[in-house]
């Protein structure tokens, strides 16, 4: 991350938390993300088009035996939408985490979030306009539905991962126009080399 020459956001993952040394799961879930990222779990980066706000979605345990699952909390999402409230009115908003808040249209039953349902409303309120995740190893686009003006999710496949699903690697080039329209490029490894590609929904 040090070597990119753009600047650089990160949210925790599940993986950024350890499975293995419970006691520091449980006391200090975020020593090693501190040594190594950032002392921030919930980064916040501004410029004159856009206001980029982290949630982290990650957890330290959960009701099931699979704690990678994750959960926006209320705690979280009422920070979330305070720090939106307190932007520079006239940027896009943008939030980013790492587990999908929306599954694929064509695979509806895809496990999404904890918390996912109440996280898009108070997200399409607070006219947020794009939402980008990952955690799927998984790239699709759809709006949040409903009538209006709604956030577009735009869930992130794996780059350099070898854990494939199905899919190449890829990542999204998003462009914000000056009046906050959002255009999303896919770019798709063949042959190589990265290419343009369609977004798949």
């Amino acid at each position: 991350m040090d070597a990119l020459s753009s600047p650089t956001l990160a949210v925790p993952g599940n993986h950024d938390i350890t499975p293995y040394n419970l006691l520091e799961r449980f006391t200090d879930p975020y020593a090693r993300w501190r040594d190594t990222i950032g002392a921030e779990t919930e980064p916040a980066w501004f410029d004159a088009e856009v206001a980029v706000l982290g949630l982290n979605t990650a957890r330290r345990f959960g009701l099931s035996w699979d704690w990678s699952r994750g959960r926006v909390t209320q705690r979280r999402l009422h920070r979330l939408v305070e720090r939106l409230d307190a932007a520079p009115k006239g940027l896009a908003r943008v939030v980013v985490a790492h587990h999908p808040l929306l599954p694929p249209e064509t695979a509806p039953e895809t496990r999404v979030v904890g918390g996912a349902a109440d996280a898009l409303a108070a997200l399409t309120r607070s006219h947020v306009v794009l939402v980008l995740a990952g955690h799927l190893h998984r790239g699709y686009a759809r709006l949040v539905p409903g009538e209006g003006l709604r956030p577009l999710v735009l869930q992130g496949g794996t780059a350099t991962s070898h854990r494939l699903r199905g899919e190449p690697n890829a990542y999204h080039r998003v462009t914000v126009d000056d009046g906050g329209g959002v255009k999303v490029e896919l770019r798709v490894w063949e042959n190589g080399g990265w290419t343009s590609a369609a977004t798949p929904r």
